[in-house]
């Protein structure tokens, strides 16, 4: 009898203990099924139409990564091992910061605690996870509806695939996750000194990532700015050639919301979140799960242009601004690492009138007169306003941008709100004649793997780009002038930097 009794609790007990791996292994294969698709979404950024080189988005460029890289070159993550390693969150791990309104007028107060986002610690670049309702995601987002067309197109098609994969993390309850990050590096600064060609060679390292825009813009403009409205591309679908069978479409709500000012925070993390996925499912392959692979924002106008700091609250009476955009970054991520790299202000206000279209004439004698008006004008402003309130304000006919090369005043409020030792400030005429060593350098500072012989070497002879494609010279006269006009600026930038300059 007892030996039936517990016969019959063995056949019951295998019975439930079948049921229950059956049920697991079920449950194992569909996540598996989810997890390789996931994978595959997020393994390629999108084949898309190539941007201009001033947006530096030319992947198809990118060499191929030599076997004396591969030894640091990032790795797929095994699938048992992903929650681990980091690559799942725990439900304490969700943070919904994008989504939560105080968090945004915090930031626009510069009030947020210190260190207001627990960043993953086995992540290199700064990166968290938050809850994500599947449906509202990716909606009318400022970069998908009101960039350029080809830009756009490139937004739309990774946030396409995005809304697939939290499709695939939904849970019962309707509610899926993702993992949002922040720019581990920004070059921001100074225009026409060489960024997009410095950005182009970063990429050439296997642990950065590239974005879908070079100038992403968002701390000096797109958060604050609402001059893009005129424009009519917040009410306006896309359905260019770049995307013959592509309309993003808006609710007039929706198109009332993004016309709001501040456009939030989730614009800016939404547009890294393709990035943000493949950083997650990859690891160094000997780290032991640590995730290397980063990106960076190289919007050279954050050093320069903040001419909105007057929308905020916070400034709204001030004569110049007390808070810039080095403050907003460091309200997120204090540990950002900047680089910035300046060019003689003579040749690079040159450059800028040889390589935009804001003046159609290209000869030696527009340049000449608009200088002249330029000058005139910045000391007229300067008769009425502190030096520092003119370069912190658009000027009527400032396309030619002399206030740019006043780099000194902009230096200083950068070095008020980071250390000097998270800033790499360089020369670019320095970099133009030792590309090579300043690339190294740059990666010390980044604190990644440096260049291979053979890989540095392929990276340098690449061809400049985004140069100025006109040949017209500048009059001597002019340069007098320039030089002239910058000198005592110059002088105090060779003090800031305790190096003699130009």
């Amino acid at each position: 009898m007892f030996r039936n009794f517990q016969c019959r609790n063995c056949d019951l007990f295998f019975i439930l203990f079948s049921v229950g791996a059956f049920i697991y292994v079920l449950t194992f294969l569909e996540y598996q099924r989810k997890d390789a698709l996931i994978r595959k979404l997020s393994d390629e950024i999108p084949e898309l139409p190539g941007l201009p080189d001033e947006d530096y988005s030319d992947y198809q460029e990118l060499p191929v990564i030599s076997e004396k890289m591969t030894s640091y070159k990032s790795k797929k993550l095994t699938s048992g091992l992903g929650r681990r390693l980091g690559q799942y969150p725990t439900p304490q791990q969700l943070f919904n910061h994008s989504a939560a309104p105080e968090f945004d007028k915090h930031m626009d107060a510069f009030d947020l605690p210190k260190d207001p986002i627990e960043f993953l610690p086995n992540y290199k670049n700064p990166c968290w996870f938050e809850e994500a309702r599947p449906e509202d995601a990716y909606k009318a987002n400022f970069y998908s509806v009101a960039g350029k067309d080809k830009h756009a197109v490139r937004f739309q098609e990774a946030y396409s695939r995005m809304k697939t994969i939290l499709d695939l993390r939904k849970n019962k309850a309707g509610m899926s996750w993702r993992i949002r990050c922040l720019p581990y590096f920004y070059i921001a600064g100074f225009s026409r000194s060489g960024s997009t060609d410095i950005m182009n060679a970063l990429l050439q390292h296997p642990h950065i990532l590239p974005g879908f825009k070079k100038e992403v813009i968002y701390w000096n403009r797109v958060r604050l700015f609402n001059g893009f409205r005129s424009k009519g591309s917040l009410n306006t679908p896309h359905n260019s050639k770049y995307s013959p069978n592509r309309e993003v479409s808006m609710t007039p709500a929706e198109a009332e919301e993004l016309s709001k000012i501040p456009r939030k925070l989730n614009h800016y993390l939404e547009s890294f979140d393709f990035q943000s996925e493949i950083i997650r499912t990859r690891v160094e392959h000997q780290s032991k799960g640590y995730h290397q692979m980063v990106f960076g924002d190289a919007t050279p106008s954050y050093m320069w242009d903040f001419d909105v700091w007057r929308e905020l609250d916070v400034q709204k009476d001030l004569k110049e601004p007390l808070y810039v955009v080095a403050d907003y970054i460091a309200s997120l991520t204090p540990d950002a690492k900047i680089v910035v790299t300046m060019r003689n202000p003579v040749d690079r206000i040159f450059s800028d009138f040889r390589a935009f279209d804001f003046y159609p004439m290209k000869t030696s004698e527009e340049f000449h007169r608009v200088t002249v008006q330029s000058i005139n004008e910045f000391q007229s402003c300067l008769k009425k306003q502190s030096l520092r309130s003119c370069l912190y304000l658009s000027h009527g006919v400032d396309n030619l941008r002399l206030r740019i090369g006043i780099y000194y005043i902009y230096l200083q409020d950068w070095f008020e709100v980071f250390p000097k030792n998270q800033m790499f400030t360089m020369i670019f005429e320095d970099y133009a004649a030792n590309t090579g060593d300043y690339l190294q350098k740059m990666l010390d500072f980044l604190e990644l793997p440096r260049f291979g012989k053979e890989d540095l070497e392929r990276v340098v002879r690449r061809p400049a780009k985004n140069a100025a494609n006109t040949t017209i010279e500048m009059n001597p006269k002019t340069r007098s002038l320039l030089e002239e006009f910058y000198r005592p600026y110059n002088e105090k930038l060779s003090q800031l930097l305790e190096r003699k300059l130009w």
